[in-house]
């Protein structure tokens, strides 16, 4: 399995206050990010 999707970075608001913490986690696509970190997006197939 090609984990080609990575994320660099998880951004955190604590009371207005911003909190940065550096990541290396790499995923098999944007669909399996958004699952690990819990976003919500509804994916479906599209084209340009």
């Amino acid at each position: 399995m090609r984990r080609t999707f990575c994320a660099i970075a998880l951004i955190e608001n604590y009371g207005g206050d911003i909190k940065v913490t550096k990541e290396e986690r790499y995923f098999t696509g944007h669909q399996a990010c958004d699952q690990h970190y819990g976003f919500g997006f509804n994916w479906a197939a599209g084209s340009k």
